[in-house]
């Protein structure tokens, strides 16, 4: 990734099927500041941001229940 100071922003954008559960978030990152960071094997344990210098690895995901239907929204700003 470049260098400087990044920030990562995620938000669940659609929900099919509102009996389920959804999540979109920040899986793990690697970086200068803080080096590697799990945020966990399960959706609700994901950051919804994340603020780091010198980020080298970053990674995103979306989590739905069997048979449901997501869309997620990432959002990087680089200063």
């Amino acid at each position: 990734m470049v260098p400087g100071d990044i920030m990562v922003t995620s938000a669940l954008t659609l929900v099919i099927d509102g009996a389920n559960a959804q999540a979109a978030g920040i899986v793990s990152a690697s970086s200068v500041q803080a080096g590697d960071e799990n945020f966990g094997n399960f959706y609700w344990q994901w950051r919804s941001s994340l603020f780091r210098q010198g980020l080298r690895l970053l990674t995103v995901g979306v989590g739905t229940s069997p048979g449901t239907t997501a869309q997620g929204l990432f959002t990087l700003f680089v200063f």
